[in-house]
Order: structure tokens, then sequence, then C-alpha cells
């Protein structure tokens, strides 16, 4: 498979995912609807939300490490939370 195909592929499921988050964040929280997904992981992935609340609260959360693990995959994979994961660089391509 090649990168581009990879990484069209990535796109479709983070962006699907994107929406399914925005629909399951909508719906409230009674009983018969659905709730408990991380809807925040997308921010977590952010390395730039990591250092917003490193400068603002001074204080470094565990979910936002997801952060490291963006920086390490855009050194291998370059471009990787705008071109792979992000949603609105999957609307701009």
């Amino acid at each position: 498979m090649r990168l581009i195909s990879a990484r069209r592929i990535a796109q479709l499921f983070f962006f699907l995912l994107f929406l399914w988050f925005c629909l399951v964040s909508t719906l409230g929280e009674r009983l018969w609807q659905l709730r408990g997904w991380p809807v925040n992981w997308f921010l977590q992935l952010d390395p730039l939300v990591g250092a917003g609340v490193l400068l603002a609260t001074r204080t470094l959360y565990r979910g936002l490490l997801w952060g490291v693990v963006t920086i390490v995959l855009t050194l291998f994979l370059g471009r990787f939370f705008c071109g792979w994961v992000c949603p609105m660089g999957t609307l701009q391509q």
C-alpha cells in the first residue's frame, strides 16, 4: 500500500471518528442516549493544546501526553496531526 493511500484511509477514519464524537457530545446525558465516549481525545492529540495548558496552568495532565506521541510520529511521518488526524486538514485536501 502506498503512503498516500494509507494517509487517505487514516483521514477518512479520523474524520468519521470526529463526526461520531460530535454527534455523541450533542446528544445529552439521558439514559437512552450515547455517552461515555472520549470526545476530548482529539484535543489531547494536539501538542499545541498541551503547550497552552502547560503555560496557562503550569500543569501537564496525563491525557495531554498524547501530544508527545504526535510529535514523535511527526518526526517519522511528517505533518502527522495536520495531514493524517486533523479533520480540518482532511477537509482542506
